[in-house]
């Protein structure tokens, strides 16, 4: 019997020879904190337990162990990117208002122009598309790409909110450049159709060559997933 636990048994084994499911964030993270003196090194384990959980698709234990880590954060951007990772969990879930809160209770630290903080808004922009409000949605795309113009993400959340406003061209336009700027994503060319589809005379009144570019986004797509 023992040895079968063993085999499936998805956990730890404790100094006193207990078996904690790694979901028992409260009990492992009382047996680090009793075993590990340097705070750094508990955040890194922390970080370590996260990144299995995810793996695994533990999503609410993977939260748990972010909070730990939160609990024992003090460094703003520390806390900030702790936010970002569990809106991010939260997306995973489908919850986009949790993941909104999250986000949102970022914006009460320091705000720098990194990583975190374009993650931060663009993550932000795309819940918020998610559930209909396109016209904040905007904003926090726009401010993603003032931070860090030369990733894709924000163009394309940024082309969303623009259709659920009715500005289609530039919506089009939007869809394009993020699929350019990372081709292995189809997911900036599957709105653009999707926009055609719909909207396609609006869209050729301003850009008559939609079509055009459209098939070279796909092209160049193609190219390199050859």
């Amino acid at each position: 019997m023992s040895d079968k636990i063993r085999t499936n048994f998805d956990g730890y084994i404790l100094k006193d020879g207990r078996f904690v499911s790694i979901e028992d964030a409260d009990s492992i993270y009382r047996e680090i904190v009793a075993n590990v003196d340097d705070r750094g090194k508990v955040q890194g384990i922390l970080r370590g337990l996260v990144d299995e959980c995810l793996g695994k698709g533990l999503l609410k234990a993977a939260h748990s162990y972010l909070e730990k880590e939160f609990s024992i954060t003090d460094d703003p951007q520390g806390q900030a990117r702790i936010h970002l990772a569990a809106g991010l969990i939260f997306e995973k879930m489908g919850d986009y208002r949790s993941a909104i809160e999250c986000c949102r209770e970022a914006f009460a630290l320091p705000r720098e122009k990194d990583r975190t903080w374009y993650f931060l808004h663009n993550n932000l922009g795309y819940c918020l598309n998610q559930l209909g409000g396109h016209d904040e949605a905007e904003r926090m795309c726009r401010d993603a790409i003032e931070i860090d113009p030369g990733r894709y993400n924000a163009y394309k959340n940024l082309g969303v909110a623009l259709q659920g406003q009715g500005i289609y061209p530039e919506a089009a336009v939007l869809f394009l450049r993020a699929a350019f700027a990372f081709p292995p994503d189809p997911r900036s060319i599957g709105h653009l159709e999707e926009l055609l589809s719909n909207h396609r005379e609006e869209v050729e009144r301003e850009i008559p060559d939609i079509a055009e570019h459209l098939a070279a986004a796909i092209d160049a797509r193609q190219k390199l997933m050859q």
